[in-house]
């Protein structure tokens, strides 16, 4: 992974005096397959050609990164904490143009945020290499912070996302403190061909807790069809809507297919208005839709 260039420094006073503003003004990065990394990548005239060197940038609550729509790029987008936006003030990655960018993941993630919030992910597409070959996961967010942190605002709208050998979408945190995330929004994302689940949220307790690492979720108007084992799985979250979505051929391949829709050790979870159809299993469940836990 490149290193990421900062920004020029600015004075402390001014700092100060700004109190709670942004303490840089907010920027648009370009990027497309005709661009060049040598490029300003701050105009439409000067974009950048790789997410090599969108990688190497840090980025400011604000921001966006927008991709040429129609354009294919390959590799990973990675975000940590030193990129987070805000609720108020998301880091957003689009596509500008006509039509919709794609992310050609190839064996990896499409895009992985680590311990990192405050994020919109609207109108792209990621596509992974297919479950034969793909290790990992479409849209990854995973923390594991050790203060139970809940990162706020992770907002994937309007995505296609197909060919990951594990999740289409997996949203998760893994330490006894329980951190997490919060206002979660997932919505008209169509997810084919996921390897074990289409969408799935999870914490540290599985099972047996009565804490939970995530707060607020929301999905609705989503598909997700041809997964290897569930549909859409939410565990380790406190309050959450799931509707106006589909789950079709769960368990396709070949896997012990649990439920096309499923919450487990989670509260006050609505599903409603939901399919959830041609659930098929090599072993033990198979059942439409499921709450347990």
């Amino acid at each position: 992974m490149a290193l990421k260039t900062a920004r020029p420094k600015i004075s402390i006073l001014i700092l100060l005096g700004l109190a709670l503003a942004l303490h840089i003004s907010a920027k648009n990065y370009y990027l497309s397959r005709k661009g060049n990394d040598t490029n300003s990548g701050t105009s439409i005239a000067q974009p950048w050609q790789t997410i090599t060197k969108l990688n190497s940038t840090y980025l400011y609550p604000g921001d966006s990164v927008l991709f040429k729509g129609g354009d294919t790029l390959s590799g990973i987008i990675y975000v940590t904490a030193i990129d987070s936006g805000t609720a108020t003030q998301p880091v957003v990655f689009s596509s500008y143009g006509i039509g919709r960018a794609t992310i050609n993941a190839g064996t990896g993630a499409g895009f992985y945020g680590y311990n990192a919030g405050g994020f919109t992910i609207d109108n792209i597409n990621f596509y992974g290499s297919g479950t034969a070959s793909n290790t990992n996961s479409g849209i990854v967010f995973y923390t594991d912070t050790s203060n139970g942190h809940k990162f706020s605002h992770i907002y994937i709208n309007n995505s296609n996302i197909k060919g990951f050998g594990q999740c289409g979408i997996i949203i998760g945190s893994y330490h006894s403190s329980y951190p997490g995330y919060q206002g979660i929004r997932i919505t008209n994302v169509n997810v084919t061909g996921a390897g074990k689940k289409g969408i799935f949220l999870y914490d540290f307790g599985s099972q047996n807790s009565t804490l939970y690492g995530h707060k607020n979720l929301y999905i609705g108007h989503c598909s997700v069809m041809y997964s290897g084992v569930e549909g859409i799985l939410v565990s380790g979250v406190d309050s959450g809507v799931v509707e106006y979505s589909r789950a079709g051929y769960t368990g396709y391949y070949g896997n012990t297919g649990d439920a096309g829709i499923w919450a487990y050790s989670a509260n006050n979870i609505i599903f409603q208005y939901c399919i959830s159809d041609h659930a098929t299993t090599s072993g033990s469940d198979g059942e439409g839709f499921d709450l347990d836990g």
